[in-house]
């Protein structure tokens, strides 16, 4: 996908979004899901242009969010949600989740960091292949934490075959500890927002072509944010714990830790 696709397709999300009744967090949230989940090693976006506006499409009619992932044998992964489906306290999104996956599913009130939980989802992740054909489904709840929703817990349990995809095409982590029995793996991505007809300096467009920085066009104005995940998988469940609020990695790893200390 080049810069002017690119461009293009995060104008048109944006000005889509701001139609529908999501608040700027919200509307955050999308964009860093789907961003998140495109992104490659490389720093390239793979996804098709076709593919992208389906899934986005997807998320604009439900006013809720959407996740697109381009990698190996599974092509793209879509979920939606529906505002009016969000879940008001972690007990009944536990419940929910549960319900969905069985027993053991852990949803704190709070975070290590104090975060309190605002609201959550569960859904149906939907796996196609290249050609378009469904690959089958698994469920997923996430949680979001904090005054504006700005950390984000996901509790989801993907085909086995998803998970093997990832342990291969996986980048390197930045950081990576063994605790409680499992091993964190973390990760922080450099983004700049950019308004629509803006252009990077050269800097930044070298750090783009070395797969150090991802440029988004569409903002307001010219924004810089540090996208830090954290992971791990616990038999056939994946928990990721994700943040745009500028958290350093070991604050993200201690957060994990304190879930995974939380819940004995």
């Amino acid at each position: 996908m080049n810069r002017a696709d690119d461009r293009q397709i995060s104008q048109w999300i944006r000005n889509s979004l701001d139609t529908g009744q999501l608040d700027s967090s919200r509307r955050e949230t999308i964009l860093a899901d789907i961003h998140q989940q495109i992104r490659k090693e490389s720093g390239v976006m793979k996804i098709s242009k076709r593919k992208m506006v389906l899934a986005i499409a997807a998320a604009v009619m439900l006013t809720g969010t959407i996740t697109a992932v381009a990698a190996g044998r599974i092509a793209s992964l879509y979920s939606g949600t529906s505002r009016k489906d969000a879940i008001g306290t972690a007990a009944e999104l536990e419940k929910q989740a549960e319900g969905k996956m069985g027993d053991g599913i852990f949803i704190p009130e709070e975070l290590a960091d104090g975060s309190r939980y605002q609201e959550g989802y569960v859904m149906e992740v939907e796996a196609f292949d290249d050609a378009g054909n469904a690959a089958g489904t698994y469920p997923e709840a996430t949680a979001s934490y904090g005054e504006n929703g700005g950390i984000h817990l996901s509790v989801s349990e993907p085909m086995a075959e998803l998970l093997n995809q990832e342990q291969q095409e996986r980048k390197t982590p930045v950081a990576e500890e063994a605790y409680d029995g499992v091993v964190i793996s973390g990760w922080a991505d450099n983004y700049l927002f950019l308004p629509p007809d803006a252009k990077p300096s050269e800097e930044d467009v070298k750090l783009q072509e070395e797969g150090k920085l991802y440029i988004s066009y569409g903002s307001a104005e010219e924004e810089r944010k540090v996208f830090s995940n954290v992971s791990w998988t616990e038999g056939e469940r994946q928990y990721l714990l994700f943040t745009y609020e500028n958290k350093d990695m070991e604050e993200m790893l201690e957060i994990a830790k304190g879930y995974l200390d939380s819940r004995k």
